[in-house]
This record gives C-alpha cells, structure tokens and sequence, in this order.
C-alpha cells in the first residue's frame, strides 16, 4: 500500500517547504494541503506545535494581517503619541481594517479551521475512528452553503451525529454523548438543535438520509463499557466467571435476544436503553445457563451505561423475558 507520504509520481519523499507545502523532495511535484493525514504525521512528530502551522496561510484560516487595527467598529486612526494620520494613512487602515473584520472569506476559513480542530477533539474524546473526523468535515462543508450564517459549533455537531450515524456500529455515539462532549470543551448544545439541523439539512437534499440507528449497534460498545466495570470485575471473580469467555457470549446472546424480538415490541424505543436490556437479559439466560447468579444487576447496569434502572426492569418484564425464556430452552 502506497504510503500517504511517498510521492505518487515518482516515489519521492514528501517533504514540508519553507513556503509551508508539500513538495516532493525528487521531482518537485506539490500536494493539496487540506489532508487531515499529513496534519497528524505533523503531530506525531512535531507534538508541541500546532500542525496548522504548517500550512501556507491561505489555507490555515487564519487572518494574514496579524494584529487587530484599532477599536472594533472604530475608523479613525491616530498613532502612538495620539496624532491623527494623514488622509492617506487614514484610508489605507480604513481599508485594511474592513478586510480584517469584515471579509466574509476569511470568516468562512476561520469557521472551517476552528470546526476541524472541534471536530478532531470530540473524537478523541468519544475515542472514534479516525475517519469519522474527515467523514464529518466532507459534511460541514455540505452543511455550510445550505446554512451559511449558523454557528459552526452547531454545524459541527450535526456534521458529526451525521457521520457517524452514516458509519453505523463502526461509530455508536448517541446524540446525548456528542452535546456532553462538547460540554467539556465549553460549548453548550442543545441535543434538541442538533437533530433540528440534521433533519433540516436531510430534508434539503444536500445529504443523504442516514440509516436509524439499530440497538445492535450498540451492543459491542456497551459491551466493553461493562468490562471496565470495577464492580461487575467483582462479581464475576466471586461467580467463578472468566471475564473473555463470558462476555463474547453476552454479546453473542444479547444479539440472539434482539434479533427473536418481534418487530412491533421493539418499535418506538429508545434502540440505546432496549440494547442495555437485551444486555440484561443475556446475562440472566447465562446464568440461567451454567446455574448460577446473574452478576449484571440493574443497579450496575444504569450506573455504568446512564440508563434508568426501571427502564431495564421495564424492557426485561414487558418485551426480553418471553424471549429469554425461550432462548433457555433452546441451549
């Protein structure tokens, strides 16, 4: 497979010019500079510097002319000893002023560059596949000429819940988790905007409508949340349960059970809270099973996942318990 940074040409290294491209270091041929791959290679090996240093300035968004020039709205201009500029001083900062605040371009470019280092940082946080970042940027830039004017946290965030709906189980975040991660980097979004803007943009024709998300999607994920448990560590030592063995039958289980599960049952549900019941329900067919204890209980099971303990209790009595009954019977 082709390195990202061997020349396609030639097979020459790719090499960072003075001038801030990318440049083949044998035949000179250079490369677009928009690569979310070559600013991670930046940050593998130049970890204290932003990789959007880099860049040319023209593609890192940020304003070429450096300092702000004079007070906001102020047009004016004197010098250091309080003097007022001649007329054509005046009307030269006049100038650059309006192009400092005002030029629409670079406020386009500063969204976008401030998007992608939001984007890249809610990633790492929910611990998402790293093309989910370049997946969810394709769609801001769809999202920004359908609504220009919105904020670019907001755009962000429905780029993201778009992306990873489009990945499926490859990406299984919920709308709560993507607004409680931008929470942490101080930004405060309403779950409520964020799917007003996915559906507005759908509806639009611009993108795709993404599949619904399916409660299997979240069952590996969960999973694994649950074998992090301290206390569920716990009670399986004490049940004399191996940890690997046991959990790749729960999801294999947990799976069975959704799959037996009629339609009808388990239409209108939140697919989040009706996967961490079929969880719970696995475990009690396992128990069931080898004869022993359950060592998921509800209480382990909401505080670990943020789920209502009486939501599991109501999804294992009304849609799971029929089927794991069943299911019992059948192994």
């Amino acid at each position: 497979m082709e390195s990202p940074f061997t020349c396609s040409e030639c097979g020459g290294r790719i090499v960072v010019a003075p001038s801030g491209e990318r440049v083949c270091s044998s035949c000179g041929l250079v490369y677009p500079q928009d690569n979310l791959e070559f600013l991670e290679y930046v940050e593998r090996y130049h970890g204290d510097v932003d990789p959007e240093s880099f860049l040319p300035m023209s593609v890192r968004g940020q304003n070429p002319l450096g300092t702000l020039i004079g007070l906001p709205g102020k047009f004016f201009f004197t010098d250091a000893s309080g003097r007022k500029l001649n007329p054509r001083l005046q009307a030269l900062f006049r100038r650059l002023k309006v192009l400092h605040e005002y030029s629409p371009g670079l406020a386009k470019l500063e969204g976008r560059r401030r998007a992608l280092r939001l984007l890249r940082k809610v990633v790492e946080i929910l611990k998402l596949p790293p093309e989910i970042c370049q997946d969810a940027l394709k769609i801001y830039d769809q999202l920004l000429g359908i609504m220009p004017s919105t904020n670019y946290v907001i755009l962000t965030a429905t780029s993201l819940l778009l992306a990873c709906r489009i990945k499926g189980s490859k990406a299984p975040v919920t709308l709560q988790e993507i607004a409680e991660a931008l929470q942490v980097l101080g930004h405060r979004v309403a779950p409520r905007t964020i799917v007003k803007m996915a559906a507005f943009a759908v509806s639009h024709g611009k993108i795709s409508a993404p599949n619904m998300r399916r409660s299997e999607d979240y069952i590996d994920k969960m999973v694994k949340q649950l074998a992090e448990a301290p206390m569920l560590l716990l009670r399986m030592s004490k049940a004399g349960v191996k940890s690997r063995g046991y959990l790749d039958e729960l999801k294999k289980i947990a799976l069975q059970l959704l799959a037996k599960t009629p339609e009808r049952a388990k239409s209108g549900k939140n697919p989040y809270t009706l996967a961490a019941s079929a969880i719970y329900a696995a475990d009690r067919v396992l128990a069931q099973r080898e004869n022993r204890e359950p060592v998921i209980t509800q209480a382990l099971l909401s505080k670990t996942l943020k789920i209502a303990e009486y939501t599991v209790r109501e999804h294992w009595v009304k849609i799971f318990s029929h089927t794991a009954s069943e299911l019992v019977e059948d192994l």
